[in-house]
């Protein structure tokens, strides 16, 4: 199965699990790119709708183009309230906009997926010319039980690849980001917070990450069952620290 999708099948365990988004980077977010309630909002990978719906509490029109089946219909049931929003079936690639264009276009760990010889220039055609492309991620500090993890990776399931440290891949999303000749005046905003997980938490949250949710069931099993001990170690809880990251840019006239 091509990752990409993995997440559509099971909206409900994505929804419980993964981490919120930080309520100052919505805000900040608003802020930075002038945003009113005028304002037409594009997202890109909508999910579960973990930005679009505070976004529509707010009373914005959101436009958002979800892949996954499942996670269309999961959202919008969950936006039924919201006359502003509209969820649409396909993949960015593929979807025409009929001429519509968006004073901001937001991603929220999607923009990868899509394809790159596609994404940013489509990105920019969409967009009215003062229009700002906002990509968020959320990364992974390293913390001293994910050392004690990775041995178990090394051992039951040798061909992990470790992750790299979060400040490590914020920089080369920077450089991947400033060769964008679509797109010019990036500006980058940090959101660490932290999530508590027990050992069976944090093992169904593994199970929302496509590289994870592929692994045979055999090694899977044996695998959760030494994280189980490792996290028991640690007291049986992982206080686990994110950066929530967003990326802001301003579409190059």
């Amino acid at each position: 199965m091509d990752k990409k999708f993995t997440f559509n099948e099971s909206p409900e365990l994505y929804e419980k699990l993964r981490p919120k988004y930080p309520e100052k980077l919505i805000e900040e977010l608003i802020q930075y790119s002038a945003l009113t309630l005028a304002s037409e909002l594009l997202e890109i990978g909508p999910g579960t709708g973990q930005i679009s719906f505070p976004f529509a509490k707010k009373g914005y029109h959101i436009t958002g183009i979800e892949i996954g089946e499942n996670l269309f219909r999961y959202l919008q049931n969950k936006l039924i309230n919201y006359p502003n929003v509209n969820i649409i079936n396909s993949s960015f690639e593929e979807w025409d906009n009929k001429g519509k264009k968006f004073d901001i276009i937001i991603s929220a760990q999607a923009f990868h997926w899509i394809d790159p010889k596609i994404g940013y220039a489509k990105a920019a055609e969409l967009l009215k010319d003062n229009g700002n492309l906002a990509l968020i991620w959320i990364y992974h500090p390293r913390i001293d039980v994910m050392n004690e993890l990775d041995k178990v990776y090394a051992m039951d399931f040798p061909d992990y690849k470790k992750q790299d440290d979060a400040e490590l891949k914020i920089s080369k999303q920077i450089e991947e980001i400033k060769a964008v000749k679509q797109f010019e005046n990036l500006r980058v905003y940090k959101y660490p917070f932290e999530i508590e997980y027990t050992s069976s938490q944090y093992i169904d949250l593994l199970n929302t990450y496509s590289d994870h949710r592929n692994i045979d069931n055999k090694i899977k099993l044996q695998l959760y069952n030494e994280f189980k001990k490792v996290i028991d170690k640690f007291g049986g809880k992982i206080n686990k620290p994110y950066i929530a990251t967003l990326f802001l840019l301003d579409k190059k006239i």
